[in-house]
């Protein structure tokens, strides 16, 4: 009996080494990892930081702008970037960019993001964040359709979001060449300033296993406790065959 139940705790055993081994080796962490890094990183690695539209652009009541960035690939060197207007007021627009396919190795991969800071304020307050707001409606888009859930930061000269002289900045990845697009529909009753700056940007990822070596020792580990198992196993039944 005794011997039973020191087979069946050794069998455990075995499982949770060969278990812990297997996940340790396998395990693959990046770096950066979250959204908050991601964000931190794509701010430090501007590849092109464009002069956009600072001084503003006008948004009157119940009209729809859009503020585009647009990439293209095999750019003749001839063709610069150009930031210009749109036709009717509709917006602005700066490009052709640069769009390179993101790469790849065991150890790091890349991604390609583009960035826009803006701010979008009446005499007497401000709209901000992402979806439909007190004043007006702000999303982002790209070739594939509507982003919906960019990433997003706010810092804060006023009241923020909700009013005051609150400055976002929203980062999107450029998964394919097109347009990349802010959208602001002003809802309210008031023109609205809208101030857009572009910019594109970078990102190295990292890949590492950092418990490869932990993970091949205890596989190493389960493995041969598993071996001893088997041994003394095998051991024990002949023992007892060859008993009168």
């Amino acid at each position: 009996m005794i011997y039973r139940v020191s087979l069946v705790l050794s069998g455990i055993a075995v499982v949770a080494l060969l278990t812990w081994g297997t996940y340790s080796v396998l395990l693959i962490q990046t770096s950066p990892s979250d959204q908050a890094a991601i964000i931190s990183e794509a701010s430090k690695g501007f590849i092109r930081a464009t002069l956009g539209f600072p001084n503003g652009t006008t948004v009157p009541p119940g009209a729809t702008r859009e503020y585009i960035i647009f990439l293209k690939t095999n750019i003749p060197p001839e063709i610069a970037p150009n930031a210009y207007l749109l036709p009717n007021g509709k917006g602005a627009a700066e490009g052709p960019l640069e769009w390179t396919a993101p790469t790849s190795n065991d150890t790091s991969y890349d991604k390609n993001y583009v960035i826009f800071t803006y701010t979008f304020c009446s005499s007497s307050t401000c709209q901000g964040g992402f979806g439909r707001g007190t004043y007006g409606t702000i999303w982002l888009s790209d070739p594939l359709g509507n982003i919906t859930q960019p990433m997003e930061t706010v810092s804060t000269g006023g009241g923020g979001p909700t009013g005051g002289d609150g400055v976002e900045t929203a980062i999107a990845e450029t998964v394919t060449p097109g347009n990349y697009t802010l959208h602001y529909a002003n809802t309210s009753n008031a023109n609205f300033s809208a101030r857009v700056v572009f910019a594109q940007s970078h990102i190295w990822f990292s890949r590492s296993r950092p418990y490869l070596y932990a993970g091949a020792l205890t596989l190493a580990l389960g493995a041969a406790v598993l071996c001893s198992i088997v041994v003394v196993s095998v051991t024990s039944l002949r023992q007892s065959r060859r008993k009168p």
